[in-house]
């Protein structure tokens, strides 16, 4: 059964499923999410126990292949633009106090029990509940969705008011910047259970602490002490929970946004994907060099620009003169 033919070096290959009543899971690893997107390389790992083999229908032989082996652009963007996307959510998800702290956290969860009963379980976390607006609802599940929330209040100009997308291009560990920086600013923040006799977690309280580090390697971490030093001490009481929930999105929900457009920012300039928008040049003047310029002199005339970018064309045309002068039309 034919699953997929790749192509490589004038060679076709067929993955082909070896026991066709199980399904084919076919394994593969790659160098880096950079290196994937420019160069579409990935490394197929294969075993005795792979429910797959790989026919190499210019050599009519099955074989092994190994090292590096580039996939079509199609194949390639499938896994780059799904991996970047599950690292933003990923990198989202550690703006909420309870995804950083070992908090079990489940909404509406059903818990087998002896006698092939099941218990129902809703301990979602209180803040996570809040942002989504579900606070206060029939049914406390987290994956119901609603059409307002208070998540849609922060927009990208309170990111740019906290201080805008966090820069990590050319860090020593620019995915650890965002990543590290953006709990331990959830951390400074209390985590709270929505269940107050918790059965699946017997702990609803996580205090808050601000047990951290500014630094790691060379990588400095600028804005987060920025940040930090303005926040005081860490909401360690569970009475100072309540009043925390703003500040909680204030702080670490918008840094978490800035994150994000840091590690989109951060993969395009890797990638070389990213280009300044072409802004429309004016001209303000020209200079000449000498000036005046007469004809059968050699020198240099400059257009001097107002605004604008990019490379400028241009044709050089005689608009009138005589034996004495020219004028040019650029």
């Amino acid at each position: 059964m034919v699953i997929l033919l790749l192509h490589q070096n004038g060679h076709t290959y067929r993955f082909e499923k070896q026991v066709l009543e199980y399904p084919m899971v076919v394994t593969f690893y790659y160098n880096s999410l950079v290196d994937l997107y420019k160069n579409g390389n990935i490394v197929f790992i294969q075993n005795p126990k792979s429910n797959f083999r790989i026919y190499n229908v210019t050599l009519r032989k099955y074989v092994w292949i190994s090292g590096n082996f580039p996939i079509p652009a199609e194949m390639k963007n499938l896994f780059v633009w799904e991996i970047l996307g599950r690292t933003a959510h990923l990198l989202g998800d550690m703006s909420v106090p309870a995804h950083v702290k070992n908090d079990i956290h489940p909404c509406h969860i059903a818990i087998p029990i002896i006698g092939g009963n099941t218990t129902w379980f809703n301990e979602g976390d209180t803040y996570e509940l809040h942002i989504g607006g579900l606070v206060g609802g029939s049914n406390p599940n987290c994956n119901d969705p609603q059409s307002i929330f208070p998540a849609q209040n922060v927009t990208w100009a309170d990111a740019l008011n906290q201080g805008g997308f966090i820069n990590v291009f050319g860090k020593e560990n620019p995915i650890r910047y965002l990543f590290y920086t953006t709990n331990q600013l959830a951390d400074h923040f209390g985590s709270l259970s929505t269940n107050e006799n918790p059965g699946f977690d017997p702990q609803r309280w996580y205090p808050g602490d601000n047990n951290y580090s500014v630094q790691f390697g060379t990588d400095y971490y600028s804005e987060f002490q920025q940040l930090i030093n303005t926040m005081g001490s860490p909401i360690t009481n569970i009475n100072d929970f309540p009043p925390s929930i703003n500040a909680t999105t204030n702080t670490a929900f918008v840094y978490g946004i800035r994150a994000i457009a840091g590690l989109f920012h951060w993969f395009a300039k890797e990638c070389d994907i990213l280009y300044a928008p072409v802004v429309a040049p004016i001209i303000s003047n020209f200079t000449q060099s000498p000036n005046p310029l007469y004809r059968g002199n050699s020198g240099s005339v400059t257009c001097n620009l107002s605004q604008g970018n990019g490379n400028l064309s241009f044709n050089w045309s005689i608009v009138s003169g005589n034996t004495g002068s020219f004028q040019f039309q650029m």
